[in-house]
């Protein structure tokens, strides 16, 4: 049985380890840009084979002119990034509000940290940039690591949020007072219109994901508890003329996110050959009690991915569920790409989510014929289970890349597929291949200590 040390040596070790290559996986990145001249992603950037670029024409009649790499849905352009937002690098108190937290996360920090952070907190000129910051660098992050392990991966910039983003109370306060809503109507019939429109851009991204073909896309974006707390208590207000109670509140809350995924369904449902993976959120509660949206999905082509310290524990900012988050993976401190060919470490689901998403990929490589739904189910099925994940995610496990892509060498490429032969793949492979191997140097009280949320610095993504 081989012993696996370390998830980032599996971003090494991978092109050595499997040399067979059958063909290029698109990844399609569903969050708010890619930076396509980075030098980690120019060169592993999806191009669509019908379109000329830069000529303001729609080549292959999609509707998207000049959608060589991917589509701003955001303000329906071609511009996967804004690079006038660079400028944000100019103030040092960003960098250094991750630097703090980073240590914050880690169990390192200062009382001098923890002043500056309380600080900061109050600085509201630094929160404004550091909200732009965050959405700016977020979809590069994200595909960084998402494009990490296969061989030939092709990543697909989707913008479905801009960098700078409009007061979502504002907009849902404007729609309740305008010509859409009837200011007495029913509570419930306002929530189940917020989460339609709220949805419906959706939409047109999955069909583009179905249309063009992409195997596999990453969602670390959604609606969680914490964003529909607000909405639905301006929406009782203006249906009930006046606060609503604690449990009313929560009633609320789960209805309309129920709406919400409802709504979403049917972005999933223009891509039924693609695997979305979605991050699990971070609002550090229950998804089977409240849910998080597109994350609480559940459907055969989704997967939902929780985040954890290393392997020491589930990390405190990380949504769980034991029916509706399927595995997880680290989310704490990921090195990837930002705009500008820089690297930033970054905490979230977010981060965990395309650390499957780079699997998945790779898994497709190996055997393209594989469906979504097998996918998923080698990936839930090679977990490494851990103590602290039982009752906190479907596999009570964390996602074993080495052991996934075993499993997929362990099919037969020249037969058929099927559940019975993935479990099969599945049960040899975790004989084949041992647990990941952590090299931590955290002690019980540190750990402890690793509770910090990261959703208050990016709060529209997960």
């Amino acid at each position: 049985m081989r012993k696996v040390q370390g998830w980032f040596f599996l971003f090494v070790v991978l092109t050595t380890t499997y040399s067979t290559l059958t063909k290029a996986t698109v990844i399609a990145i569903i969050d708010s840009g890619t930076d396509d001249q980075h030098e980690w992603l120019s060169n592993k950037m999806w191009s669509n084979p019908g379109e000329i670029a830069d000529n303001a024409r729609d080549d292959d009649g999609n509707l998207y002119p000049d959608d060589v790499h991917g589509w701003n849905f955001a303000e329906n352009n071609s511009l996967l990034i804004d690079r006038s937002f660079l400028a944000l690098y100019n103030n040092q108190d960003i960098f250094k509000f991750f630097e703090v937290q980073k240590r914050m996360i880690s169990g390192t920090s200062t009382e001098e940290d923890r002043h500056w952070l309380e600080a900061a907190r109050k600085n509201k000129k630094l929160m404004s940039d550091l909200q732009a910051f965050g959405n700016f660098v977020h979809g590069t992050h994200v595909a960084g690591i998402a494009s990490r392990l296969a061989l030939q991966p092709k990543v697909m910039g989707l913008k479905i949020i801009p960098t700078k983003v409009a007061n979502v109370l504002s907009q849902t306060q404007n729609l309740f007072f305008g010509k859409n809503v009837n200011k007495n109507g029913a509570f419930e019939s306002a929530l189940t219109l917020l989460a339609q429109q709220s949805s419906a851009s959706l939409i047109p991204v999955g069909d583009y994901i179905g249309k063009m073909k992409a195997e596999v896309a990453n969602g670390s974006f959604g609606v969680g508890p914490t964003q529909a707390a607000n909405i639905v208590t301006l929406a009782f207000r203006v249906t009930n003329f006046r606060k609503p109670k604690e449990e009313e509140l929560k009633a609320g809350i789960k209805f309309f996110l129920e709406q919400v995924l409802l709504s979403q369904k049917a972005m999933i449902e223009k891509a039924p050959k693609t695997l979305f993976v979605f991050a699990a959120g971070n609002d550090g509660t229950n998804n089977d009690e409240l849910p998080t949206a597109p994350s609480s999905l559940n459907a055969d082509n989704t997967i939902s991915v929780a985040a954890t310290v290393s392997d020491l524990k589930l990390a405190g900012f990380s949504n769980y569920g034991i029916k509706r988050v399927d595995v997880a993976a680290p989310g704490v401190g990921i090195l990837s790409s930002i705009p500008g060919n820089r690297y930033l470490e970054v905490s979230g689901t977010s981060q965990a989510a395309p650390a499957v998403a780079a699997v998945a990929a790779r898994l497709k490589e190996i055997r393209p014929q594989l469906t979504p739904k097998e996918l998923k189910s080698i990936l839930v099925q090679t977990v490494d289970k851990k103590n602290f994940l039982k009752d906190k995610v479907v596999a009570e496990g964390m996602v074993n890349s080495l052991r996934a892509y075993q499993a997929a060498e362990n099919l037969n490429a020249s037969s058929s597929i099927n559940t019975k032969s993935v479990a099969a793949a599945c049960s040899k492979a975790r004989k084949q291949v041992g647990d990941i191997e952590y090299n931590n140097k955290m002690n019980l009280e540190e750990m402890n200590s690793l509770d910090f949320a990261t959703s208050e610095l990016l709060p529209l993504f997960q």
